[in-house]
């Protein structure tokens, strides 16, 4: 069952989601039809990319946090009351992959279709179906005009709420952090919020809005590139697993071969001592005695030469993973250059853009009557009429907002970088590690052992020849 990918539940009297937490490859689930109040349990569920709670009695959306996949949401006929609450919950998930959303027959429907749809269409940018209908172009730019100033101060709100919504982004998606990216959370908005030359021209009255279409093609290609690192950081722990289970079943295999050494040696010993017991006193014991260290001799090089075999298999083993590994972390690290590229490329873009647009916006400002500090100027903030005053200054803060952001960018990818490398230096060390101390360890064991063996031959010898002279 925990291999299961699709699940269908649909016509059932099922009045609450759980019991699902095992089945974290499911990625088809079908729940519709059925008196569902609240949805809940699907938190493990992270692969789900098709999801149908249509016809239930849902009526607030939540508990869809961890669901990044999401592609397909089918939320229809249930009883939500409030759309606006509905979509602003989506929009704040920010779910990359959403496409197709279904919320029609609801309680709301029938007397708000069209505001519904036009809300949902200017908040969801990335979808492509609403209730099941194409989304055309002309419908997609009229509904996001409407709602322009909206969105606009939505966004500015996230932005400044930016430290929060990130850190419960990268608690909902551990893989993140596990590869090592969490950092590309947000990372353009924590960039501008946090140099003093991008909040600077933040004050401009369309600085949002020249930033959303970047934006939204930053996201989305940070979407693909996460969903791509996970993939491949997967791979290098399956990887990292795999080389040491056949590491520890190597090292089992040599082990059972050095017992069994020992065992031989052992009855070997038993039946020896067994035929000394019959002989009389005039028996030689010394040469009894040469022969069983002699015994003793063989036993330590042949355990020797396990523990020999099983470090030159354990060592062509080790860089074979290694060079796996390395090979996975390689790729990763185009992934991420590449990444990094296509970012500055589109933030070169909204540098011109932005650029062009103050530019006009001084234009615009300075080429009124008024005096910037007569009675317009009450009309501006401070940063505006800073910005607006002197065009030398404008354009030393859209300077300085680029290279700062430019340096910001290429440090995430250093930061990337390096923690990518020392992660894997410090797996690689600690498995070269453990070969060392166990290889020293066996070897000390080895010497020990067959020491210990010779003193109590020699022991049992001369207590033999002992008892057999005063006999």
């Amino acid at each position: 069952m925990d291999r299961l990918q699709k699940l269908q539940l649909d016509n059932n009297i099922i009045c609450r989601i759980q019991g699902l937490d095992h089945l974290v490859n499911l990625e088809w689930l079908d729940l519709s039809f059925n008196l569902i109040e609240r949805i809940e349990g699907l938190d493990k569920l992270n692969k789900l990319t098709d999801l149908s709670l249509f016809s239930n009695n849902i009526s607030q959306i939540s508990g869809l946090e961890t669901l990044t996949k999401l592609n397909v949401l089918s939320l229809g006929s249930n009883k939500i009351l409030d759309y606006n609450e509905a979509i602003k919950y989506l929009y704040n998930l920010r779910l990359p992959n959403l496409q197709v959303l279904k919320m029609a027959d609801n309680p709301f429907y029938k007397a708000k279709e069209s505001e519904y749809k036009n809300y949902a269409i200017a908040f969801l940018r990335k979808l492509k179906y609403l209730d099941y209908e194409l989304i055309d172009e002309e419908t997609r730019s009229s509904a996001q005009e409407k709602h322009r100033e909206e969105f606009n101060e939505q966004e500015t709100a996230k932005n400044t709420d930016g430290v929060v919504s990130e850190e419960q982004e990268k608690q909902a998606d551990p893989a993140l952090k596990d590869a090592k990216i969490d950092c590309t959370v947000g990372m353009i908005s924590r960039i501008l919020r946090e140099d003093p030359d991008s909040k600077m021209l933040s004050a401009l009255p369309k600085f949002q809005e020249t930033l959303n279409p970047h934006d939204v093609n930053i996201e989305e290609i940070t979407g693909k590139f996460q969903f791509e690192m996970k993939l491949r950081n997967v791979d290098k722990l399956n990887t990292i697993l795999y080389c040491e289970q056949v590491l520890l079943a190597t090292e089992t295999d040599a082990e059972k071969e050095s017992i069994n050494l020992i065992d031989n040696f052992q009855k070997f010993r038993k039946h020896r001592f067994r035929m000394l017991q019959q002989q009389n006193a005039d028996f030689n014991f010394g040469a009894f005695k040469k022969e069983m260290v002699s015994e003793i001799d063989k036993l330590e090089d042949a355990l020797m030469n396990v523990e020999l075999k099983l470090q030159e298999s354990l060592f062509l083993a080790t860089n074979n993973f290694q060079e796996r590994v390395k090979n996975i972390i390689g790729d990763m690290r185009t992934k991420l250059q590449n990444y990094i590229k296509e970012v500055n490329e589109i933030m070169e873009l909204f540098s011109q853009d932005l650029k062009v647009y103050a530019l006009a916006e001084y234009d615009r400002i300075n080429s009124m009557e008024e005096d910037l500090s007569g009675g317009d100027a009450e009309q501006l903030s401070d940063d505006m009429i800073h910005l607006m005053s002197d065009s030398d200054a404008l354009i030393q803060h859209l300077e300085g907002s680029k290279e700062n952001v430019d340096a910001k960018i290429n440090d995430v990818e250093s930061q990337v970088t390096k923690e990518l490398l020392r992660d894997w230096k410090n797996t690689e060390t600690r498995i070269l590690d453990h070969q060392h101390h166990r290889n020293r360890t066996i070897v000390q064991e080895v010497i020990r052992t067959c020491e210990k063996f010779r003193k109590e031959i020699k022991e049992e010898v001369e207590e033999i020849e002992r008892d057999k002279l005063n006999q």
